[in-house]
């Protein structure tokens, strides 16, 4: 081998290899993208929701006041009545009989008195001609006793009788009012919810006969707690809907607001409905919207909850820096928040109008990152 062509071989195996390939270049950081809001100012949105149930304004369960066999039952479930419709009547035979016996008592007391009080002229009659013979010595001293006697006893049973005529006038009263107990009848229009029982069955009064409801009108019962309760008066508008009718919302005013709670922190709460939709029934699910007043400090900029970060006792937000073609630029800041509300934190201090805050991927961000903007976010993630 030539001593050119050794050396050149000895150079090629010492040199290192890659000697003559390019420098690295440093690749370009990564851009992500993020979800982001323009801050502007807005007035708080103090308005709450409640769950209730909805009720008939007016619902009564009736019943007969005195025992016996329910003879008829002229109306059925679902049946519209006007006050004062007959609902169910019972057997008033024995309540007949008794009325009766009150007459007929009645009548003895009143021919008693009637006797008593002849009694009472005739003894009044020689009581005075005894009285006056008396005076003049023509009658002894006992004659006169016993007539004064005699008058006295004759008043006192003309009261007696008297006094039996009012007993007798009572037990006619009572056993008229027993006779129309049989008949049940509806203190209000309204629509027949439920019946209890069947004719020809024996009820005890008091028991349960049947379920009113006022038609029309309804009411919502909701249980609101302790932290809203003062801010709720009586008269005050709302808003209510029921998921079985969706797209549709109604009118109410606060009927009932109670003083104090029974055994827990919420306070049960009436909302009338200003409405005649026979669509609504007794028993729906309802939601109950009150509207509270914003002051001064609940009024400004709110960011979204996800957009707010907690370090060392501090809150902090990433501001975006708009850059070109669509990209930005974070930058970590410290502000003072609020109260949270259904909208996100109120900002006190360290954001300005106008300025675009991250809202997404928090713990993903760092200070300085380079990030691209979602215009939208759901198509583009």
């Amino acid at each position: 081998m030539k001593p050119f062509s050794f050396l050149l071989f000895i150079a090629l195996i010492v040199s290192p290899p890659g000697c003559d390939a390019p420098p690295p270049t440093e690749t370009d950081p990564p851009v992500r993208p993020v979800r982001y809001i323009v801050l502007d100012p807005q007035e708080l949105d103090r308005s709450r929701t409640f769950s209730g149930t909805a009720e008939a304004d007016k619902e009564s369960i009736l019943s007969f006041k005195v025992p016996g066999t329910v003879k008829s039952i002229p109306v059925k479930v679902g049946d519209r009545v006007k006050a004062g419709a007959l609902l169910a009547e019972l057997d008033k035979t024995d309540l007949m009989v008794q009325v009766e016996s009150a007459r007929a008592g009645l009548k003895a007391s009143q021919a008693e008195a009637k006797s008593a009080q002849t009694q009472v002229y005739t003894a009044q009659s020689d009581y005075e001609r005894v009285q006056n013979l008396y005076e003049n010595a023509n009658v002894s001293l006992s004659e006169f006793e016993r007539a004064r006697g005699d008058y006295e006893t004759a008043a006192a049973q003309l009261q007696a009788a008297k006094s039996r005529i009012n007993t007798e006038n009572a037990k006619l009263r009572a056993a008229q009012n027993q006779l129309q107990y049989t008949r049940l009848v509806a203190p209000f229009g309204g629509i027949i919810n439920r019946i209890e029982v069947d004719e020809n069955e024996e009820v005890a009064s008091g028991k349960p006969i049947l379920t009113l409801s006022g038609l029309g009108n309804l009411k919502v019962n909701v249980n609101v707690s302790d932290l809203y309760i003062a801010g709720i008066d009586k008269g005050m508008p709302c808003t209510i809907t029921f998921p079985a009718l969706p797209g549709t919302e109604f009118e109410g005013s606060v009927m009932e607001v109670p003083y104090a709670a029974s055994d827990a922190p919420t306070y049960p709460v009436s909302i009338g409905i200003q409405t005649g939709d026979d669509r609504l029934r007794p028993g729906m699910a309802a939601q109950v919207r009150f509207f509270f007043e914003a002051d001064a400090e609940t009024a400004g900029l709110r960011v979204p909850a996800d957009g707010v970060g907690e370090e060392n006792g501090e809150n902090f937000v990433f501001v975006i820096v708009p850059g070109p073609e669509g990209r930005g630029t974070v930058r970590k800041r410290v502000v003072s928040i609020g109260e949270l509300t259904e909208d996100g934190f109120l900002v006190k201090k360290g954001l300005s109008l106008g300025e675009m805050v991250a809202t997404s991927g928090m713990r993903l961000l760092m200070d300085g990152m380079a990030v691209k903007l979602l215009d939208d976010p759901v198509r583009e993630w």
